[in-house]
């Protein structure tokens, strides 16, 4: 009997890899020491901040027949946070997608095709966050599909959600819309089309939130040698009243070795001052591996009409797993 038991018990524990053999665990741990300079009109700030650290699970099932089944589970946690609160742990992607020659249809909570663009041809370099050497930060579309204010934005990603993707000889396509919880219509939608062209890639995207506002963006990103370089323009209508703005990027790395130097620098040109900001952005990344990495950055970040100019200087680590 004894015997009976140990043997199942080995090979419950030699079938377990085999079980979750197509589950993979992810994320990203970003640690940051800032030292931020607010000009003044309020106190400046030396933190350390966790910047987007994150965790995920992905599962991928080989359907066969060319098919596939993908869940992803992703979330952000506050790695700085000392108490148990479970509000240092928000949302990222989590969705369930269907791929084969048909394409990939996915369904849950992601990020509109309009962000994709903007990180495709924007040289984003270090990123994730604000206080950081994050190119994207100065953008409309690294906000959410559903037309939620600036300021609550940045979380790039929306609930409730379908998305259609596929390429077509070289040509990529994507189409998502987004459900009104209030009253089910599916009536937020985006759409993007990127692909190669002489040696750059480019892109086009617009997120049209029905009663709220239309974001166009448009952008190139090419690399010569160990320059890359890319340029990004976006356009962002609203239905309020003295609320349009447009904003152009110009983003530029080198790679030395296991260094890059990136520079990058955003303009936005508002209906009112208060919409209007200049961003400036300095960083030295150096790989320590493929997956580690220490940084400097410098970010400038000047508003018209309000007192809320910042500058911040930060050191980092990242480690990708």
């Amino acid at each position: 009997m004894k015997k009976t038991i140990v043997a199942s018990a080995i090979a419950a524990v030699v079938a377990a890899p085999a079980a979750f053999a197509d589950v993979s665990v992810y994320g990203k741990a970003h640690i940051a020491m800032s030292q931020v300079d607010n000009g003044g009109t309020t106190a400046d700030v030396d933190s350390i901040d966790s910047r987007s650290s994150r965790f995920g699970i992905k599962s991928v099932e080989d359907l066969g027949n060319g098919m596939k089944m993908t869940a992803v589970f992703e979330f952000e946690h506050d790695a700085m946070d000392s108490t148990t609160n479970p509000a240092s742990i928000n949302a990222r992607d989590s969705y369930v997608a269907l791929s084969g020659d048909f394409g990939t249809v996915a369904a849950g909570r992601m990020a509109a095709p309009t962000k994709a663009v903007l990180y495709g041809t924007g040289n984003v370099q270090i990123a994730d966050a604000n206080k950081g050497n994050d190119f994207a930060a100065g953008f409309k579309s690294k906000g959410n599909i559903n037309g939620a204010s600036e300021s609550t934005a940045n979380a790039g990603r929306t609930s409730n959600a379908i998305a259609y993707k596929n390429s077509f000889n070289g040509v990529n396509i994507a189409i998502a819309t987004v459900g009104n919880d209030s009253n089910d219509n599916m009536q937020h939608t985006s759409f993007a089309i990127s692909g190669d062209i002489a040696g750059a890639h480019v892109g086009l995207a617009q997120t049209d939130v029905d009663g709220v506002q239309k974001t166009t963006i448009a952008g190139a990103k090419m690399s010569f040698g160990a320059l890359t370089a890319g340029l990004v323009y976006e356009d962002v209508n609203s239905d309020t009243a003295s609320s349009d703005f447009d904003t152009t990027g110009l983003s530029l790395s080198y790679a030395m070795g296991a260094n890059v130097l990136s520079a990058s620098m955003s303009n936005r040109d508002g209906d009112t001052a208060s919409l209007s900001e200049d961003r400036y952005n300095l960083g030295l990344e150096h790989k320590l591996s493929k997956k580690s990495s220490v940084y400097v950055s410098y970010a400038d970040v000047d508003k018209d009409g309000v007192n809320s100019d910042s500058e911040t200087v930060s050191i980092g680590m990242v480690h990708n797993f």
